[in-house]
């Protein structure tokens, strides 16, 4: 796959205004931040003034989620069309965040420079995942937190994600993702320990009635929910 040209989803090439208002799959996008910073808010006394990287962040769905919870944020992306639409959208809600356009194994910033990163749903489209989580790991400083979901390699994440995502009730664009490199937990572990991270937490999804908010989807993540599909993942930064 050709990391050049190719983002979550590849139709973000095409005309910035896919992404806003968000519609269908990337709607379920947009939505998950609820769930998933409910999970991950344990991890954080507070996101007002920490300097967070969103690494793949698309439309800019994460970052402005942050940005109004008053951290400084910054936001890669491989597509020129998602990052317009994301600058263009955070303009038009007066919201301050740094976009750039960068490959996540070759991240635009100084080394230590992160409390905080994020990949949400950017692992499963990843070649060279080695490359890309030692780069995570050279921006944050020592001790501090990734935070992360991606997609598990399996026959249900197969059917979820292509035959039913891509073919069947088309919420995103066909070909979007290549089940070969979708990670299996332990596989990200492990790579997460050679990479230089500790205290790795990796976590599934259950139902959850009602929902956490008003029109928000009825997950929960917990360190027991189902890992089958989608999984979620924290990590410490190592000192040194």
């Amino acid at each position: 796959m050709n990391t050049q040209k190719r983002s979550w989803p590849p139709s973000a090439e095409g005309p910035a205004g896919v992404w806003w208002p968000p519609r269908r799959g990337y709607a379920v996008l947009q939505k998950a931040n609820s769930f998933r910073f409910a999970y991950f808010d344990r991890c954080v006394a507070g996101w007002d003034g920490l300097k967070v990287l969103d690494v793949g962040c698309g439309g800019g769905y994460t970052c402005e989620f942050l940005a109004r919870r008053r951290a400084t944020v910054y936001g890669t992306d491989i597509s020129e069309s998602a990052i317009e639409a994301a600058r263009s959208h955070a303009d038009k809600s007066r919201l301050q965040i740094d976009y750039r356009l960068a490959k996540p194994e070759s991240l635009p910033f100084t080394a230590s420079s992160m409390d905080v990163v994020t990949c949400f749903q950017v692992l499963e489209h990843v070649p060279d995942m080695r490359a890309t989580l030692s780069e995570i790991r050279r921006v944050l400083k020592p001790s501090s937190r990734f935070f992360f979901d991606t997609v598990n390699r399996t026959l249900w994440s197969k059917a979820a994600a292509i035959w039913l995502g891509e073919i069947l009730l088309r919420l995103i664009e066909r070909g979007t993702h290549d089940w070969r490199l979708f990670k299996k937990p332990e596989e990200i572990e492990r790579q997460l320990r050679e990479s230089g991270f500790r205290d790795i937490e990796l976590a599934g999804l259950k139902p959850k009635f009602p929902p956490r908010e008003r029109g928000g989807l009825p997950l929960q993540v917990c360190r027991h929910g189902n890992k089958s599909v989608v999984y979620f993942g924290a990590a410490v930064r190592q000192a040194g």
